[in-house]
């Protein structure tokens, strides 16, 4: 027997090994309910949690203020943080980050107060696939929290 069959003996040897280990009793738990039926939904869309921290809520002409999101409770496949600075007054930055910083403009009328308006949107965007009798059901779910934070001017 020339060494070209041995090799050839020894690679079917360790595929039908390979293939009979294969075939064996998984430890994985189904993750299928057998009591749902395959057009019942077992999980409802999740509206995320959205907690505001900012560094203060009155600011004098000039002045920074830094608001930052937190978001939890989020089972999605994607996340976005959309800051709107309603009023257009003051300026923002950083409006796709979970992180921003507004800063009021530096001339105002003496005795004026203003109030600017900062929102936070948030949208998750999760796809949900299930396999049914009739075949494959995808289903988007998008969920949308809007957060308003007002921010005093005075001078």
């Amino acid at each position: 027997m020339n060494w070209k069959s041995k090799l050839s003996i020894f690679i079917i040897g360790i595929s039908i090994v390979a293939i009979s280990l294969g075939c064996g009793e998984s430890s994985l738990n189904n993750p299928a309910n057998p009591e749902t039926s395959p057009n019942e939904s077992t999980s409802a869309p999740q509206k995320p949690t959205v907690t505001i921290n900012i560094s203060k809520s009155a600011v004098t002409p000039g002045e920074s203020v830094k608001i930052t999101a937190t978001v939890s409770a989020v089972n999605g496949s994607k996340l976005m943080l959309n800051w709107v600075n309603t009023t257009g007054y003051g300026e923002l930055s950083n409006i796709s980050q979970n992180s921003v910083t507004w800063t009021a403009p530096g001339n105002s009328i003496i005795g004026e107060v203003r109030v600017e308006v900062i929102q936070l949107i948030v949208t998750v965007i999760s796809h949900v696939i299930s396999v049914q009798e009739s075949g494959v059901d995808t289903k988007t779910n998008i969920e949308t929290v809007t957060k308003t934070i007002p921010i005093t001017i005075t001078n």
